[in-house]
């Protein structure tokens, strides 16, 4: 249709000309952590096994180097102390065998002793009948006025008495030696084991009370290198390096 064919004189307007709009593809700005990544990758993990503390400073190449240093050092130190826990409740088994045996040996004293006083009370007889013996042969020594015959025979049972008496006493003379000597010689084994026992109880105690100081030490210095090396995040490249001798 041409202009003139409208109504009213009215001009058909201009086309609206085409823009080709250009779409582009703005700039990717990296941001700083990204960077840093690209620039060696690093590790999530920690030396201690956990996860890294979020925001924690990342370990430099040379902290890296330092804090596993102090790890392998950690670990050997463990080790020896497993070791020495190890040895110190074994020196405790034989211990508490040699109290056992002490303890045996003691009983086996006490019952040597017990003997030695069973063997002494039993000697109040023969002492109570040697003082009758005494006051008898005393009463005969008096007896002046009395028959010669009546003498001679209460000499003669007194003679036998004082005989049987004799080889009774040379008899528990013989036993007595043999009880005590027996006593001596268990008491004098026993103090002698006694002074080895507590000996051995003595140097265990200090052993043991060493290794607990030496645990608590360990457990304080891995307690410190989990705070300044376990929980920090580290580069890969820059374990690599270091494990490589570089």
């Amino acid at each position: 249709m041409r202009d003139a064919d409208l109504p009213g004189g009215y001009r058909r307007p201009s086309p609206i000309p085409t823009r080709m709009i250009m779409l582009t593809t703005p700039a990717i700005r990296l941001l700083p952590v990204v960077l840093a990544l690209l620039a060696g990758a690093a590790s999530a993990q920690t030396l201690g096994g956990g996860t890294a503390t979020a925001g924690g400073k990342m370990l430099t190449k040379d902290e890296l180097r330092t804090c596993m240093s102090q790890q392998q050092t950690l670990a050997a130190r463990s080790a020896e102390l497993d070791k020495l826990t190890v040895a110190v409740n074994q020196e405790r088994a034989t211990i508490d065998a040699q109290s056992a045996g002490f303890k045996a040996e003691r009983d086996a004293a006490k019952a040597k002793n017990d003997a030695l006083q069973a063997f002494n009370e039993k000697q109040a007889d023969y002492v109570a009948r040697n003082k009758a013996w005494t006051e008898r042969k005393k009463e005969l020594d008096e007896a002046k006025n009395k028959p010669a015959s009546w003498i001679e025979l209460r000499q003669n049972r007194l003679e036998k008495e004082r005989k049987d008496l004799q080889k009774e006493y040379d008899a528990a003379t013989e036993e007595s030696n043999r009880l005590n000597a027996e006593v001596d010689a268990a008491i004098k084994q026993l103090e002698a084991k006694k002074k080895g026992y507590d000996e051995a109880v003595d140097l265990w105690n200090a052993k043991k009370s060493q290794t607990e100081k030496d645990r608590n030490a360990f457990d304080l210095d891995r307690e410190e290198w989990r705070l300044t090396c376990g929980n920090r995040r580290y580069r890969e490249d820059d374990e690599k390096a270091i494990k490589a001798g570089k």
